[in-house]
């Protein structure tokens, strides 16, 4: 009569994996420091920006001409209507397709 060796079958833990870094930026928990980078980089910075513009929308001091003068409202509009929308989803966290096209244009334009 063969005798058959004892295993043992329990299941071992298996160490954990971090998630990778696309998962944790999309992922549905979120940390003050992404709220902070999506707040000044997505809002304070561009109004930082608008304030120091650098001869785009404004007249430059060495040559006296702006490059995109006449699209200045139109510009200012896009930066206030997409500030405007990631503030929105800052706050409720809530993804649709229409926040996401104001966003996806605001960021081509």
């Amino acid at each position: 009569m063969r005798t058959v060796p004892e295993t043992n079958h329990s299941i071992e833990a298996q160490p954990t994996q971090t998630a990778g870094f696309w998962m944790r930026q999309h992922g549905l928990q979120t940390t003050w420091r992404q709220i902070v980078f999506d707040a000044l980089f997505g809002i304070i910075a561009p109004v930082v920006c608008v304030v120091l513009d650098p001869g785009i929308f404004h007249a430059d001091i060495l040559t006296g001409r702006s490059i995109l003068a006449r699209f200045a409202f139109f510009s200012y509009l896009e930066i206030a209507i997409c500030i405007i929308a990631l503030s929105f989803f800052l706050v409720t966290r809530r993804a649709s397709p229409f926040l996401a096209a104001i966003l996806f244009t605001g960021g081509a334009f």
